[in-house]
């Protein structure tokens, strides 16, 4: 049969079988397979729990579908997350480069993107000339039907810098940062940093900046098209932390974006991967190590507990007694806040 060919679903589980994978419930399997399709699932996270010998694929001891599935939903809520805190970032830095260009060139187009106040580079790509990024910026300007460039062009004859940059790609808006004169980039460090925190000269923050957002673009496109995102090691390099002991992955990325001032976009996509990664390592302890390496950071691993806000009790059990309104925090959390263990649930080895 060529591995090309057309399977149904049914197909496919019989398939997997013959090759050892343990599927502990074939019914919840079909409907995932029909749901997300066999490609995303198998052959986008099968790597870590197969073996290949004579072009044959067989799986590990006790490596189940669940886990596959679940390692595809960990991924699925990182890239969700991922595209939140990137989407916030390209939000805040529209609004800091419109402020520093209306600040030194006024809110004309036609003048605020004139050459004279923008660098030329090398650049590999011509795209990314500093000809060719003001040319794609006034033709929006002059162009575009998108609103509200056309009101604000066809009503006040001028399209403000932060009307036009609400028409901008995150690429593009990253090419035009690059063209910054001095005082412009030094500006924008300034807006985007605690300067006088970081203990970096005003050239290495300059560096921080254009890596992070080249980091931060890449991340942003991976996640738009349905990339994997839990082992995904960037080609962007940062160069205050290119050593030997640091590699490129989602644990570098959270570093850059802890620096900026504005914290959201670093506390929501941190926040998301703690979640994400505390219901699958407790269900998977095995892999810690493993997505360990893959995050390129190390994890540190808490109980967690569900609370009852009324009671002040904690449980091992998010269901216990048919609760649904129960908060999670980490068992070390509920200790210190005086709740109490739940006598049903919770046993003595859970919190000792």
């Amino acid at each position: 049969m060529s591995d090309f060919e057309y399977t149904t679903i049914e197909q496919q589980i019989q398939k997997l079988k013959k090759q050892h994978l343990i599927i502990n419930n074939e019914k919840k399997a079909i409907q995932a397979l029909r749901t997300y399709g066999y490609y995303n699932i198998i052959n986008g996270y099968r790597d870590p729990y197969i073996t290949r010998t004579y072009n044959e694929k067989i799986y590990s001891p006790d490596v189940s579908f669940e886990q596959i599935y679940s390692l595809f939903i960990l991924d699925r809520k990182l890239r969700n997350a991922v595209m939140f805190s990137m989407t916030d970032l390209e939000e805040h830095l529209r609004a800091v480069v419109a402020e520093i260009i209306g600040e030194s060139f006024g809110t004309k187009h036609d003048l605020y993107l004139s050459k004279t106040n923008y660098r030329d580079r090398h650049v590999r790509n011509i795209k990314f000339t500093r000809e060719n990024i003001l040319k794609s910026l006034t033709d929006i300007a002059e162009s575009s039907y998108k609103e509200p460039v056309r009101y604000y062009r066809e009503k006040h004859h001028i399209v403000p810098p932060w009307i036009l940059l609400k028409a901008t790609d995150f690429g593009t808006l990253i090419n035009y940062i690059k063209i910054f004169l001095r005082p412009q980039r030094e500006s924008l460090v300034s807006a985007l940093y605690d300067t006088d925190s970081l203990q970096l000269n005003m050239d290495e923050l300059k560096d921080l900046l254009s890596d992070t957002l080249s980091m931060c673009l890449e991340y942003r496109n991976l996640a738009a098209h349905g990339g994997r995102i839990y082992n995904y090691v960037p080609h962007s390099l940062i160069r205050n932390f290119n050593t030997s002991t640091t590699h490129g992955g989602l644990g570098i990325l959270l570093k850059c974006l802890r620096f900026f001032s504005y914290s959201i976009p670093f506390s929501s996509l941190n926040n998301a991967i703690i979640s994400a990664l505390s219901s699958y390592c407790t269900e998977y302890p095995n892999d810690i190590s493993r997505i360990e390496n893959a995050l390129g950071c190390k994890l540190e691993m808490h109980t967690l507990a569900y609370v009852n806000i009324k009671t002040k009790i904690f449980h091992s059990d998010p269901h216990c007694s048919g609760s649904t309104n129960l908060s999670k925090v980490f068992l070390d959390d509920a200790i210190a806040g005086n709740f109490v263990p739940c006598k049903r649930c919770v046993t003595k080895d859970y919190y000792s």
